[in-house]
């Protein structure tokens, strides 16, 4: 097109980042970008939109500024939404000290982090095993007048559990059932499958008789995963009563939790 004196528009422009991107060839997205300020091709908000993602792909921490610079520059205010899938990205890749230092630059920015902002961050460290952390993280924002969500919880829950840390993660299900926030299935999974993992199957037990109480429903999953703990251990009568639980909860039992059953009374 540019070569026999064609200037293609923002529109072709934006087809042809996009296509770059969903074949991974970031460099090239940069140049097409900057053939179009060359030949004053205007973007838009959907080029930024696309370029957020680039960004995200792309290694160069030192673009993220002159980014957003140029975002302002074109009269595009980057928002929460531009940083929030930055900050995600770069937590999902490990990334933690890129995602802060987004963190920082928001309020530099004028822009306030919300929910998404800090869960994306408690995730990020969580996974590297920074729970203390997050959990500090999880006061900050608390503190700056932001309610913690059911995702927010589940996130420090999950870390905990993996840190065989179940005092921290029994305290914070209570304090979000305080905080009217009814426990789901992934809460209830992470908390009894943390249990399991420390050998504290009487916890676990406790723990799925404490949540019935706040009128939480068992999965069928946990179910069989306390029935077959309790076979492993050599408790069948344990066992058996809490399959019959089980049925009275209208979960239908499978094969499997039947064999492991008889297996475990023949002993």
């Amino acid at each position: 097109m540019l070569k026999v004196n064609f200037v293609p528009t923002v529109i072709a422009s934006n087809c042809l980042l996009n296509g770059l991107l969903k074949l991974n060839c970031i460099d090239r997205c940069w140049e097409v970008y900057e053939e179009m300020e060359r030949f004053g091709i205007s973007p838009n908000l959907y080029t930024f939109n696309i370029l957020t993602h680039v960004v995200c792909k792309d290694g160069d921490t030192g673009k993220v500024n002159k980014f957003l610079e140029k975002m302002e520059e074109e009269g595009f205010d980057p928002d929460i939404v531009t940083y929030n899938a930055l900050i995600s990205s770069y937590c999902r890749k490990g990334r933690l000290d890129d995602a802060f230092y987004l963190y920082k630059i928001m309020y530099r920015r004028g822009v306030v982090p919300d929910l998404v902002s800090y869960t994306a961050l408690m995730n990020g460290l969580c996974k590297e095993g920074r729970v203390r952390e997050a959990h500090q993280l999880f006061h900050r924002m608390v503190h700056r007048g932001l309610n913690p969500d059911i995702v927010t919880y589940n996130t420090l829950i999950h870390g905990y559990c993996k840190e065989g840390k179940m005092q921290e993660s029994r305290s914070l299900l209570h304090d979000m059932i305080w905080n009217g926030i009814s426990p789901d299935s992934f809460t209830c999974w992470v908390l009894v499958e943390g249990y399991g993992k420390e050998g504290k199957l009487l916890s676990a037990l406790n723990l799925v008789v404490e949540l019935q109480r706040f009128e939480v429903s068992i999965s069928q999953d946990i179910y069989c995963y306390l029935i077959a703990a309790l076979c492993q251990e050599n408790r069948p009568f344990a066992a058996k009563n809490l399959l019959e639980r089980m049925a009275r909860d209208g979960h239908k039992p499978e094969l499997e939790i039947y064999n492991e059953l008889i297996k475990s009374l023949s002993l």
